[in-house]
């Protein structure tokens, strides 16, 4: 078993930069995001889902679909370059995830998200 060294590159003030590097050369980055910095952007979808203006109409509504850290934005993208980049485009494969019940509570409508029809279909890549 090595043993990791681990040295902290610094913090852009929403993602923490660590690379770790084992008695055997093996070298790892991770970049760690902060519970409070989640907390902050699921609160901020909440309250986007909730904003109405006088009338009654949803003030977010068709502006902002989702917003979504860094660090699982990061995740998804490799995700969708290993496995699903022949099946899906990108944007397509973002929108599952954001219609999926883990992750609806980065959107900031109730509603699920549409996909447009021009990138719908597989990249055939």
């Amino acid at each position: 078993m090595s043993n990791f060294h681990h040295t902290d590159m610094g913090h852009n003030g929403a993602v923490r930069n660590v690379v770790s590097v084992s008695d055997e050369g093996e070298i790892v980055a991770r970049d760690i995001q902060t519970p409070a910095e989640l907390d902050r952007i699921k609160d901020s979808c909440a309250q986007a889902r909730n904003e109405y203006d006088i009338t009654g109409q949803r003030t977010a509504y068709g502006y902002i679909a989702a917003r979504v850290p860094i660090v699982i934005w990061q995740n998804w993208r490799r995700e969708w370059q290993q496995k699903y980049r022949n099946d899906w485009t990108w944007q397509t494969f973002e929108v599952m995830k954001l219609n999926s019940r883990d992750f609806s509570y980065l959107r900031t409508t109730d509603c699920k998200i549409g996909t447009p029809h021009n990138v719908r279909t597989a990249t055939g890549v």
